[in-house]
């Protein structure tokens, strides 16, 4: 009897097993695939099943970053120096309607809803607007150009000080006003991806709207910036799972990603008045929240 019962109770553990292997398999696939709505420009809804088991539906943009300019764009300061609004609500919504960029996705934390301020490294022009912040484990990725060219990358940062690179410590001294390498630059986080490796661990599942930017290779080595924002509440083990599938597998096959906010910050927006060659139904298109404060906002321009 005693036998029976642990022969039992093997196979119970070995079929709980395979079942929690089949649920995080499952969580990397999905369904959806891309489709041209401009020159260079791609749009997909895909849908993935989460940890939990319910499906997650997400639209992704996909831009080639040689054929337009990017950028990033303090919020508050645009917004303020601007005549043409009244009354500011420092949102991508507002923005967008005052500058140029056809896509605009949210950036980093922040401080404040009423007068929001970045809370890590942002390098806007070359010029450094805000120190890094090394005290938030979470805020471990980086999004950056250089200044000799206009490619954007991902990459880990550095969050103790003492640990830091030559090359990171020299750009971000408090004693100067300008960056000695980067262009553009917005700290944030958690680091999901980099050089198609899974950096995000942690045990805890919260499950938020999500945004995120990736990066990843078309064909020949043709890279490629991806832009991710969900519908649904996602956790980022769900998310991360999603960008690293292969297509085949429905998934982005990325090769870095960044997370960039989660809950009423995350936003999409795109304008096609901005873009007369970008097809998209009507002038205007939202994914998530776009009227929600924000102090960065990583955008896309035509060249």
């Amino acid at each position: 009897m005693i036998k029976l019962m642990s022969k039992i109770t093997v196979a119970v553990c070995l079929i709980a097993i395979f079942l929690s292997g089949s649920i995080l398999a499952a969580s990397a696939a999905g369904r959806g695939r891309f489709v041209p709505i401009g020159p260079s420009i791609w749009m997909g809804e895909y849908t993935y099943i989460d940890i939990n088991r319910h499906p997650v539906r997400v639209v992704a943009i996909k831009v080639d970053p040689r054929k337009y300019r990017f950028s990033i764009k303090d919020v508050v300061n645009t917004i303020t120096r601007s005549r043409r609004i009244r009354y500011p609500s420092y949102s991508i919504g507002e923005l967008i309607k005052i500058t140029n960029p056809f896509l605009m996705i949210n950036g980093s934390f922040f401080s404040s809803y009423s007068l929001p301020r970045p809370t890590g490294f942002l390098v806007i022009n070359g010029r450094i607007l805000h120190q890094a912040d090394t005290r938030s484990s979470a805020l471990n990725g980086l999004f950056y150009m250089e200044r000799k060219t206009s490619l954007p990358h991902i990459a880990k940062f550095r969050i103790k000080a003492s640990k830091m690179d030559s090359r990171q410590r020299k750009s971000m001294m408090p004693s100067n006003t300008y960056s000695k390498n980067y262009y553009m630059a917005l700290q944030s986080g958690p680091l999901l991806m980099y050089r198609s490796k899974i950096i995000y661990t942690a045990v805890k599942n919260k499950f938020y709207r999500r945004s995120a930017i990736a990066l990843g290779n078309d064909g020949k080595n043709q890279l490629r910036v991806i832009f991710v924002v969900s519908k649904d509440k996602t956790s980022l083990h769900g998310l991360v799972r999603f960008l690293s599938a292969p297509p085949q597998r429905g998934g982005l096959g990325c090769a870095s990603a960044l997370n960039l906010g989660g809950g009423l910050t995350s936003g999409l927006i795109m304008n096609a008045r901005n873009h007369r060659r970008l097809r998209i139904r009507g002038s205007i298109f939202r994914i998530g929240n776009t009227d929600s404060a924000n102090a960065t906002v990583i955008a896309v321009s035509v060249k």
